[in-house]
């Protein structure tokens, strides 16, 4: 069963996918359940999507979670399940001190403990990376988007529709239009909703906005918003486009055992300079077992300071230790912040 799905993964890499997209947190065990894509932007709209589905009888059904993971880690974690030993290119506490050398720390409190381990074993990985800009600096067009929300039941998230307005290259005009719009917004009914955004898009980014009508993470920022509560009209500034910030760019990072370094990738595997752009991905749709699955295995350790061994090492006491050897050290692969919703923070 592994082997035919690695031999179709491969087949899809031939093809120029890169993004692996399957329900639940299982292994799949058939290659017709699984969506494989270029892009993992284009893997995350897809999980989002596929949640939901409504019937012929105009029923809103949920079909369970989605993930999006890379192909070539998920070669690497049927080639585990079947017994297949990783080798490890590098130790740990190395592939620690390059991310810190380069400000990247790792984005997720679930993939914290792992990361250094699945980078140690060639194994791709999302990271991210604090960059400081003033956002009218890097955007090329104001877009005032309308969202409408029509109420369908108890799920928050069916009903939504938006649409962009009008678009304009300075923020100026933008946000005088932006006021005389608001003016005419339409009221809150009990079946209907309707807001505004003035959205910044981001230079040489293709604006991506999510139902509620907000830029994805990166391609552009929200920078005022108007509404109705409790019967008035409320304009917000919820972002000054004049003033610095900070923000975190996600991308994805690799070992590179030829150069002895880390690479660092976008969301089609393209590789990138850290900081020279705000794209990133979303992440909230990425899964990966690897770690924990290398935190028991028995690996041999192909190259340790420069010298080729062929050592066994039990690579859940050298993780363990890793790991304490973070929790100490400030800056190796800190966890981002959330909100009460639970969201991560920029």
């Amino acid at each position: 069963m592994y082997s035919e799905m690695i031999k179709f993964l491969e087949s899809e890499i031939l093809s120029g996918k890169k993004w692996a997209v399957f329900k639940g947190f299982e292994l799949p065990r058939e290659y017709f359940s699984l969506q494989c894509v270029e892009s993992a932007l284009e893997a995350s709209e897809l999980c989002d999507a596929l949640i939901y589905s409504t019937t012929e009888s105009g029923e809103v059904v949920e079909n369970g979670s989605y993930f999006f993971y890379s192909i070539d880690n998920l070669i690497k974690e049927f080639q585990v399940a079947q017994g297949l030993v990783l080798p490890m290119l590098t130790l740990p506490e190395q592939v620690e001190a390059m991310a810190r050398e380069n400000g990247v720390v790792a984005f997720s409190e679930h993939l914290h403990p792992f990361t250094a381990t699945e980078l140690a074993h060639g194994c791709i990985v999302p990271v991210m990376k604090p960059i400081t800009f003033t956002p009218v600096e890097r955007m090329e067009q104001f877009h005032i988007v309308c969202h409408a929300h029509e109420y369908k039941g108890l799920i928050y998230e069916v009903g939504h529709s938006h649409g962009i307005l009008q678009t304009f290259s300075g923020f100026g005009t933008a946000e005088e239009t932006f006021g005389e719009l608001a003016r005419r917004l339409p009221a809150r009914t009990s079946r209907i909703s309707y807001d505004l955004i003035l959205v910044g898009q981001f230079r040489d980014q293709t604006l991506r906005l999510n139902s509620e009508g907000y830029p994805e993470y990166n391609t552009g920022l929200p920078l005022k918003t108007a509404f109705y509560e409790e019967g008035s009209l409320k304009i917000n500034l919820i972002m000054d486009p004049f003033k610095q910030m900070t923000i975190n760019q996600r991308f994805f990072a690799g070992y590179n055992s030829d150069k002895e370094q880390l690479v660092y990738f976008d969301d089609r595997l393209q590789e990138i300079v850290p900081g020279a752009s705000v794209q990133s991905f979303i992440e909230s749709n990425f899964r990966s077992n690897l770690g924990i699955l290398l935190l028991s295995a028995t690996v041999p350790k192909l190259k340790i300071d420069g010298e080729v061994t062929s050592e066994m090492k039990t690579v859940q006491h050298e993780a363990v230790a890793s790991f304490k050897r973070i929790l100490k050290i400030k800056g190796a692969f800190p966890v981002g912040s959330r909100d009460r919703k639970g969201r991560r923070r920029r």
